[in-house]
């Protein structure tokens, strides 16, 4: 089993072949659905909504698989599966884990923004 990455390029670049231009808006429109996503999952969670944390956790989890973000999706899939289980403790420490992981995607796709 390969180790997952936090943004494995070539998921792009079979999706899309060798666009760059293309690619880095696909990436750019994740961050800024992830950024709504996570204040949506925070206040879901400090609500004690875990049947909206876990479908906004499945919701960002495809389109985290869908630019290479493999850790951020491991994540979601924490989340999602904990959500489903009503654990407040292990939701909070992915949601904690996946705020951490999305600055450093932002570093990543846009270091000079």
């Amino acid at each position: 089993m390969t180790e997952l990455q936090l943004l494995n390029d070539n998921v792009m670049r079979d999706l899309l072949g060798d666009d760059e231009e293309c690619i880095l808006d696909f990436k750019r429109q994740f961050l800024a659905q992830a950024e709504n996503c996570l204040s949506e999952m925070q206040t879901f969670l400090a609500q004690g909504n875990f049947s909206k944390l876990k479908d906004r956790a499945h919701f960002l989890k495809t389109s985290a698989r869908a630019i290479g973000a493999e850790l951020s999706a491991s994540a979601l899939e924490v989340i999602e599966q904990q959500a489903q289980e009503n654990n407040t403790m292990l939701c909070k420490a992915a949601l904690i884990e996946l705020k951490m992981l999305h600055k450093k995607l932002k570093l990543k796709i846009d270091p000079v923004s």
